[in-house]
């Protein structure tokens, strides 16, 4: 395919291939003599089936018909060689039929690919609208799971602050119990001492008047 032609049917094929090349354009550099060796103009036409390579990929229809265009463009020219023939530009002219073919081809392709591209787009939409509504879903669903975790948290500080004064009050009771418990104690303590206070002063008003 030529770069005129891919400048047409795919906008983005200069941000892709950065070595653009096509029959034209050697057919031109034939012309101008800009050809120092037989290897620069193989190097060329090779380059076109790279750049095909590159944009369509290894399995693509295009890239295919290129390749196989250009081995028999090199076949032919290899032959022209050992036979004595190196008018390249003539050769040219005669592949032209060939690439005619190839374009009309690659233009029936890259229809193709475009169709495909418009239906994955299409698909790719629905798919991330899907996705988006499952993104909301599930932070909605978190949000709730959230207040009930919440919700699950306030109540169980809520029995924690019960529990806290029950056990307050308990050991509040039990304080009160202990200082009841210690004022008999004493209060005991202070009746036994009056009363051994009081048998010591009648052992003892009993041995004066005896």
């Amino acid at each position: 395919m030529t770069i005129f032609f891919l400048s047409q049917a795919v906008p983005d094929y200069h941000k892709i291939v950065t070595r653009p090349m096509d029959l034209q354009s050697i057919r031109e550099n034939l012309r101008q003599k800009k050809y120092q060796s037989r290897e620069e103009f193989l190097s060329d036409v090779n380059q076109i089936v790279e750049n095909s390579t590159l944009y369509n990929g290894k399995m693509n229809a295009a890239c295919f018909i290129g390749k196989i265009n250009a081995a028999c463009f090199i076949g032919k020219m290899n032959a022209a060689r050992f036979i004595g023939k190196m008018n390249a530009a003539h050769f040219i002219g005669k592949i032209s039929a060939a690439c005619f073919i190839g374009k009309m081809n690659a233009a029936c392709f890259i229809g193709k690919i475009n169709a495909a591209r418009f239906i994955g787009k299409v698909s790719t939409a629905r798919f991330i609208g899907e996705v988006n509504a499952a993104r909301f879903i599930g932070k909605m669903n978190a949000a709730r799971f959230i207040g009930k975790v919440s919700a699950a948290r306030f109540i169980g500080k809520m029995n924690a602050a019960r529990f806290i004064g029950k056990l307050n009050a308990a050991r509040f009771i039990g304080k009160v119990s202990t200082a009841r418990f210690i004022g008999e104690v004493n209060a005991a303590r202070f009746i036994g001492e009056v009363n051994v206070a009081r048998f010591i002063g009648k052992v003892n008003t009993a041995r004066f008047i005896g």
